[in-house]
C-alpha cells in the first residue's frame, strides 16, 4: 500500500494505488496533488523504467525488464510512494526463414529467425529442432535475430522448429516452411501404370471417378543441382492432360520418392506438380495446382495402388 512519508502544510500529494503490468506496457499511475507546488515522479536508482511525463501527477510508467519497483511522487515538501510490479513478457518471433532452394545432403544449411521482446533489457537464447531425429542445437543470437547452421546427412523434407527463450524462461517458437534436402546418390525414381481416381480428386467435378494413366522418370545427373525428369498424367473422365515442362527437386528416402516441378494442363502453362510414389507396395499420388493462385487442379490425396510398376532407388536410369 502507498505510504505517506511527509505532509507539506500547503501541498499534499498521494501516489495512488499500487500498480502492476507487463514489461513494455505503459502502466498507469494515478497520483494526485492538492495545493501549491508542482508534481514530480522519481523511481529507485537503476530501475530500467521511464515515466511518460514525470511532471504530471497522473502518468504512465514503462519498464524494459520485469521486477518490483518503488516510485515516489513529490510536491513541495510532501511525498508519497507506491509499488509497481512488472511481469515478464514473452519474446515473439516475427519471421523465420530457411534456404530458398533445396540443399544437398552433407552440405551445411542455415536458418534464421527475427524476434522482438517488449522487455528490451532481457537476454535471449535460441534453439533449432532440425527434425531429423537429432537433439535440438543452439543458435547464435545477435540484434534480435537467431541464426543456426546444420548439416543433414540424409535426404528428406523437413520443417525445422526455431525456439527463442528469454532470461525469465518465456519463449516463442516458429515452424519453418519445408526445407528440402536431396541426395544425388539415393538413386532415380520411375513408374508407369494405371490408378483409380477416387471421388474428390478432381475439385472441378468432385464426384467424378475413373481410371487415370501416368508415367514418370526423375534422376539427378552427375553434379546437377536440379533433376532431369518427365511426367505424363491423363484422367480421361475429366479430359485432363498434364505434361511436365521442368523439374525443381527429387527426394528419395528408402522406398519413397517425392518429385516436384512445373508443367501444363491441357496445353496451358503455369502449373506445379508434386508426385509421391512408393516402391513396395507400389503407390502413386500426384498433386497439380495453378501457381498463380495455389488452386488445386487435381490431387488423389490417398495414394492409389498402381496397376503397373514404381521403382525407387537402384541404378541410374
Amino acid at each position: 500500500m502507498p505510504t505517506l512519508t511527509s505532509i507539506d502544510p500547503v501541498t499534499v500529494v498521494h501516489a495512488g494505488s499500487d500498480a502492476d503490468g507487463t514489461e513494455g506496457d505503459a502502466i498507469r499511475i494515478s497520483g494526485t496533488l492538492s495545493g501549491a507546488g508542482s508534481p514530480k515522479w522519481t523511481i529507485e536508482k537503476g530501475a530500467p523504467c521511464a515515466f511518460a511525463d514525470a511532471g504530471a501527477a497522473a502518468t504512465t510508467l514503462t519498464c524494459r525488464d520485469d521486477g518490483t519497483y518503488e516510485v515516489t511522487l513529490t510536491g513541495g515538501r510532501s511525498s508519497d510512494t507506491a509499488t509497481v510490479t512488472v511481469g515478464n513478457a514473452a519474446p515473439a518471433i516475427t519471421s523465420a526463414h530457411g534456404p530458398a532452394s533445396p540443399v544437398a545432403a552433407n552440405r551445411a544449411t542455415a536458418v534464421s529467425a527475427a524476434f522482438g521482446d517488449p522487455g528490451s533489457a532481457d537476454t535471449h537464447t535460441c534453439t533449432v529442432d532440425w527434425k531429423d531425429g537429432g537433439e535440438p542445437t543452439r543458435g547464435t543470437v545477435s540484434d534480435s535475430r537467431c541464426t543456426a547452421t546444420h548439416t543433414y546427412t540424409t535426404a528428406g523434407i523437413r520443417r525445422p522448429v526455431v525456439t527463442v527463450t528469454d532470461d525469465d524462461g518465456a519463449s516463442d517458437r516458429r515452424t519453418l516452411p519445408e526445407l528440402v534436402v536431396y541426395d544425388r546418390a539415393a538413386g532415380p525414381a520411375a513408374g508407369v501404370g494405371i490408378v483409380t481416381s477416387a471421388a474428390g480428386a478432381y475439385p472441378a467435378q468432385p464426384g467424378l471417378t475413373g481410371k487415370a494413366a501416368f508415367s514418370f522418370t526423375a534422376d539427378y545427373r552427375r553434379n546437377a543441382d536440379v533433376p532431369t525428369g518427365k511426367v505424363t498424367f491423363d484422367f480421361g473422365a475429366a479430359r485432363l492432360k498434364f505434361r511436365s515442362t521442368g523439374s525443381d527437386w527429387l527426394v528419395v528416402t528408402k522406398s519413397r520418392a517425392v518429385y516436384q516441378g512445373s508443367g501444363t494442363v491441357n496445353g496451358a502453362a503455369g502449373y506445379g506438380f508434386r508426385i509421391t510414389a512408393t516402391d513396395g507396395p507400389d503407390t502413386f499420388r500426384i498433386e497439380v495446382w495453378k501457381k498463380s493462385t495455389g488452386a488445386v487442379v487435381y490431387d488423389n490425396a490417398t495414394a492409389a495402388t498402381v496397376t503397373g510398376f514404381v521403382t525407387v532407388g537402384g541404378p541410374r536410369l
